[in-house]
């Protein structure tokens, strides 16, 4: 199970490592755009998932909101890029990625190492992607049996807590396109913006769809 997960992380970051150190490096305006639809409407999954939304869950997602927001605009966030930092990184984006409506890339630009993870893959820096696919292998063993159980358990606090940071860290992208100098820029950004919410939202219809198609062949094999 682990290995071919790690291996798809890994086979995911060099196919579109390449593509988007370009877009960031030359287009930095609506590639943060697109990241902010693709956030947004990933938020938007994981509300929808949640089984109530009363006043206890909009508590949790202000405070996971207030959080991400106040973490995100932290300095050494986009700083920092030690070896443990690399290594957490790894760990910690890994997680995201078993957990319903969060993308590790996410979390990644929310730690301030996406574009320099992207710019060792580029660079073909086999110590940091070694590092970092270490990080995620940890990240595998020790948390995917806490995550599972608070999931379980803790359905609701753990969705609204999650659809908070999201939001809050949409500090990020938001400060990176509001850098948009000219009208075509700003009209490019709000294109790329409603790009990402598109294809996020066309994946979860998908995957909506596919889900209630195999439900309904499972009933309708069943025996009366």
């Amino acid at each position: 199970m682990f290995v071919p997960l790690l291996s798809g992380i890994a086979l995911s970051f060099l196919i579109f490592s390449r593509v988007i150190h370009f877009a960031l490096q030359f287009y930095p305006v609506p590639t943060f755009a697109f990241f902010f639809g693709l956030i947004l409407a990933s938020a938007k999954i994981v509300f929808s998932r949640l089984n109530k939304i009363g006043f206890a869950e909009l508590v949790i997602t202000f405070a996971g909101f207030l959080f991400a927001f106040v973490f995100s605009g932290l300095n050494p966030l986009h700083a920092e890029h030690s070896p443990m930092t690399v290594f957490l990184s790894g760990t910690i984006a890994v997680c995201a990625m078993i957990l319903p409506g969060i993308s590790g890339a996410f979390i990644l630009l929310f730690l301030g190492q996406y574009e320099f993870l992207l710019g060792a893959l580029h660079e073909l820096n086999l110590f940091i992607i070694a590092l970092f696919l270490a990080g995620a292998f940890v990240g595998i063993i020790l948390f995917s049996r806490l995550l599972a159980y608070l999931l379980k358990t803790h359905r609701n606090a753990m969705m609204s807590f999650l659809a908070g940071l999201m939001l809050g860290a949409l500090r990020i992208p938001v400060e990176k396109a509001a850098k948009a100098t000219t009208i075509d820029e700003l009209k490019l950004a709000i294109a790329a913006a409603l790009a990402g919410i598109f294809i996020v939202l066309l994946i979860e219809l998908i995957a909506s769809n596919k889900y209630t198609a195999n439900n309904g062949n499972i009933k309708k094999n069943l025996p009366n």
